[in-house]
């Protein structure tokens, strides 16, 4: 750990979710540090295209949104991995590159997650659509038929999870070329539970 920081350690065994690569090496990583006042030091890689990575670092000094007590000591929080966030498997005759995630939280509470990938393939926005909203019915979500246009579709669901909070997903693929799509998927909670 750099000097005065602390290694925060990330929840083991859980799925981090999103979608899985059908192409090797697309997987990125992250730590996080605490520092005194209850600063916040996290890097994280992410592929690039072209080969090799970026690396983004991140400092985040208000004690608000910091995962990390005054004292330095990580704090119980929730974090990106208390958002059911399912594992989606690509189609079998598409090209899956994911171009990153992230989330947003707010007094302690993760209130978004989300997930962006590069489809290369002969599938269309429709046709992509509908694998991934079997998917997420896989994972237990509740998920409308999705609706499509000509170049884009969409599909939305809803989830009350184990500890009684209800989650909405929101997922898009629209067509850059005749055989890229840009897929996304956002998970956002709902305000219906007792904080």
């Amino acid at each position: 750990a750099p000097r005065g920081w602390r290694f925060r350690p990330e929840p083991g065994s859980v799925s981090q979710g999103g979608f899985v690569a059908s192409v090797a090496g697309s997987r990125s990583g992250g730590t996080t540090f605490c520092g005194e006042g209850g600063a916040t030091l996290s890097a994280v890689a992410f592929p690039r295209e072209e080969g090799g990575s970026y690396l983004r670092i991140t400092l985040d000094r208000d004690r608000r949104s910091s995962y990390c007590t005054a004292a330095g000591t990580p704090r119980p929080h929730e974090t990106a991995d208390d958002v059911p966030f399912p594992e989606l498997r690509p189609p079998a005759r598409a090209t899956v590159r994911p171009r990153g995630s992230g989330s947003s939280s707010s007094e302690g509470r993760v209130t978004e997650r989300s997930s962006a990938a590069l489809v290369e393939g002969s599938l269309g926005a429709a046709a992509l659509a509908a694998h991934y909203t079997g998917e997420m019915r896989r994972a237990g979500w509740s998920m409308a038929e999705p609706v499509a246009g000509e170049a884009a579709a969409l599909a939305t669901g809803s989830l009350r999870d184990a500890r009684g909070r209800s989650w909405r997903a929101v997922l898009t693929a629209v067509s850059r070329s005749a055989d890229e799509l840009d897929l996304t998927l956002r998970v956002l909670r709902l305000e219906d539970e007792e904080s």
